[in-house]
């Protein structure tokens, strides 16, 4: 048996089908953790992040007519210093331990900020800083009366962000597994090709193989 044959076969061995229980074991393990760190994150009245991104579901109508309850709100990690008035971040509010969305309507010489919300008559009592500072809304509306939903079921926001998570991985996982049949039936015909070569032809194709060798040498050492 050649080398090649050798490696051939320690590939089979791991089959796309292997691969795919292994990957879909391990995603399950994942959304389960995703599952329970997301409740313990909602609990504490923190945003699920992915990819530098978070979601939320407006509760109060301090936003109304720009954002009104149940409509879904995209954050995003953006610079503190970067803010300008008329952005609409979300803070959080220590006192009664929520987290508020509000849009700036000025910044002050000490590098906070003054939020209210627009359907508001007064500003916020208090400044906004960087340490309650949790990002900039860069995105909203009702999508399908998702945020309903979710404003009635926080199960459901871990199970969407679960979702979305696996299916992305499950795209990624089904290109992964084509790429690899396409690898192994490349090789085993390659292998079957090579078998059925007689001697003078195995003798043409290894002076070819080296003869391609020699040039690219040749050209590398002529570039150096």
């Amino acid at each position: 048996m050649t080398k090649n044959s050798e490696d051939n076969t320690n590939k089979k061995k791991l089959s796309p089908s292997i691969i795919l229980g292994i990957v879909s074991l391990a995603l399950i393990i994942l959304s389960i953790v995703i599952m329970i760190v997301g409740t313990s994150m909602i609990s504490k009245g923190k945003t699920i992040k992915l990819f530098g991104y978070s979601f939320s579901v407006v509760v109060t109508p301090s936003m109304v007519p720009t954002i009104n309850v149940d409509d879904i709100i995209i954050i995003k990690d953006f610079d503190y210093d970067k803010l300008e008035v008329g952005d609409i971040i979300v803070y959080r509010n220590t006192e009664y331990n929520i987290n508020v969305v509000h849009r700036i309507v000025s910044v002050n010489i000490d590098n906070t900020y003054t939020t209210k919300g627009d359907a508001n008559a007064t500003e916020d009592s208090f400044p906004i800083t960087k340490d309650i500072y949790i990002g900039k809304v860069v995105k909203y509306g009702n999508i399908l009366g998702i945020g309903k939903v979710l404003n009635h079921y926080r199960w459901a926001i871990i199970i969407v962000v679960a979702l979305i998570f696996i299916y992305i991985l499950n795209s990624e996982l089904v290109s992964m597994i084509k790429k690899i049949k396409e690898k192994q039936q490349k090789e085993l015909e390659e292998e079957n090709a090579y078998n059925n070569l007689s001697y003078e032809e195995r003798k043409e194709l290894m002076r070819q193989e080296l003869l391609k060798e020699l040039e690219t040498k040749t050209l590398e050492n002529k570039e150096n």
